[in-house]
């Protein structure tokens, strides 16, 4: 289990939700209202600030520079191509990541995208 707390959505909420879990079912399932169109990462309306918390460094899966989250981020003006490549060769945990493709893997706090 994971600890997750989420800020700003309303309410301020802490929970375990299952390491591997979708971040975007953990708000659901806990009642915070996470905005979300299309709950396919194309839209971008789940834009979440990560904030990682704890002394470890992040266990975060690799992200596709060409991948479709990375796509929309990029349309939304949050990151340039040259980001997502940089993140994608490091092993770097992106700030900005969609609730509806982010997989929880560690401890962290979420609070709503302002960009």
């Amino acid at each position: 289990m994971v600890k997750v707390k989420f800020s700003g959505f309303g309410k301020d909420v802490e929970v375990n939700v299952a390491s591997g879990e979708l971040l975007l079912r953990a708000a659901k399932d806990n009642g915070v209202a996470i905005p979300c169109d299309c709950q396919d990462g194309e839209c971008g309306s789940c834009a979440v600030e990560i904030v990682f918390v704890g002394d470890k460094k992040p266990e975060c899966e690799r992200l596709d520079s060409q991948g479709k989250e990375f796509a929309t981020l990029i349309a939304k003006g949050v990151y340039k191509k040259a980001d997502a490549e940089a993140f994608e060769m490091s092993d770097t945990a992106p700030g900005v990541r969609l609730a509806c493709q982010c997989i929880v893997r560690d401890e962290i706090l979420v609070k709503p995208y302002k960009g």
